[in-house]
């Protein structure tokens, strides 16, 4: 317990251990006539409680700093320094908060112990407690997030703001990386669509001719070769073969850099275009030597097959 409060001063940390020491012996007491329902929110309100007072006790060491203070109603400022050079105020304004605050999660609750109702007050208790969050309990003992607001906050907005920044991180890390998975799905789609259109009724008959094949990866879906004597079992066999070959393919996009899909681009433009020009004046010489090197250079750089 001492290393819970251990933010605090020896002598700050020291009194409210007593205190807390004290208030566990007169609960301990209680609980004897007290039905498991009972004991169950008491428990939860003194947990509560401990947590305000840990507050004040944070709130004594800054009594000296101006800027700690200056955004605080004069109101509210000169209630929680008045509590705080009297332990019995001080005790009785963390208990009636205390109060507030399980009471209403428990009508919320339908006046019952359920599972919800022991799920937020466990979530409320450790973000009070936690000895990083102590904005969140200055804010509830001076009155900036009253009781009602409290208990509506979000399991993201209860906790400590090192924990608040990392959550905003991931958060974001999770949109760019479901922003590229977006785009990845794009690239797929378009090789798929652009091999799908490839062999149409226009080309069908160059493609069985030729046999061309612009990427090695995608080969075994364009070739469309006539074969005498394949029996059903043959072809249906390859078939496989050819989705199991494309769902690998579809894999390898994963994770590559926007330079290499930009690569796989500028190469699935040229196909379609050598598509259009027709395949065999392309292959057959007519193809300008300053592109052919420039395709050569980049299917060095990423380790591409390109069979021109």
């Amino acid at each position: 317990m001492d290393s819970q409060y251990r933010n605090l001063p020896q002598e700050n940390r020291q009194y409210l251990l007593t205190l807390i020491d004290r208030i566990k012996s007169e609960t301990k007491l209680l609980s004897a006539t007290l039905t498991p329902t009972e004991k169950t929110r008491r428990s939860f309100k003194d947990k509560i409680k401990f947590s305000l007072l840990y507050g004040i006790e944070e709130i004594k060491t800054h009594l000296n700093d101006e800027s700690y203070w200056a955004n605080i109603i004069s109101e509210n400022k000169d209630k929680i320094k008045n509590i705080m050079t009297n332990q019995q105020e001080q005790t009785q304004f963390c208990e009636n908060l205390s109060i507030q605050i399980e009471m209403m999660i428990y009508l919320e609750s339908k006046e019952k112990v359920t599972e919800a109702y022991k799920k937020k007050l466990y979530e409320l208790c450790v973000n009070m407690l936690d000895n990083k969050n102590e904005i969140l309990r200055k804010k509830v003992i001076f009155g900036i997030i009253t009781y009602e607001q409290l208990v509506k906050m979000s399991a993201e907005e209860l906790v400590n703001p090192e924990k608040q920044q990392k959550l905003r991180e991931q958060k974001n890390k999770f949109f760019k990386e479901q922003m590229f998975l977006t785009e990845e799905t794009k690239v797929i789609n378009h090789k798929e669509v652009s091999s799908n259109t490839l062999v149409g009724d226009e080309c069908k008959e160059e493609l069985n001719t030729n046999s061309y094949d612009m990427l090695n990866y995608s080969h075994s879906h364009l070739k469309n070769k006539k074969e005498s004597g394949i029996n059903k079992e043959k072809k249906d066999e390859n078939k496989n073969e050819n989705k199991n070959l494309i769902h690998k393919e579809k894999s390898k996009l994963s994770g590559l850099s926007s330079e290499m899909l930009n690569f796989y681009f500028d190469i699935d433009e040229f196909r379609k275009e050598t598509i259009v020009k027709k395949i065999h004046d392309k292959i057959n010489g007519n193809l300008k030597e300053a592109t052919v090197n420039e395709i050569e250079q980049k299917r060095k750089k990423f380790n591409v097959n390109l069979n021109l």
